[in-house]
């Protein structure tokens, strides 16, 4: 797979599929832990070491892959 395979897909969702298959992630599996984490955030598992940084960019790009559908 090429990068040009990636970027040539005609959606968000199917741009991210292709990039999960290119990284052998199952795609359905990724949505369903996702949409888990997405219900109760990141923020008890992801500590970050300086006091500048949040996980709220996490948790964005995380809610984004859980309800990619509903966009």
């Amino acid at each position: 797979m090429s990068a040009e395979s990636l970027i040539g897909e005609t959606t968000s969702e199917r741009r991210l599929g292709a990039l999960a298959g290119y990284l052998n992630v199952p795609w359905q599996w990724f949505r369903r832990r996702c949409e888990g984490l997405a219900t109760v955030g990141v923020d008890d598992i992801a500590h970050p070491r300086s006091r500048l940084l949040s996980t709220q960019g996490l948790n964005t790009a995380i809610r984004y892959v859980a309800y990619i559908n509903d966009i």
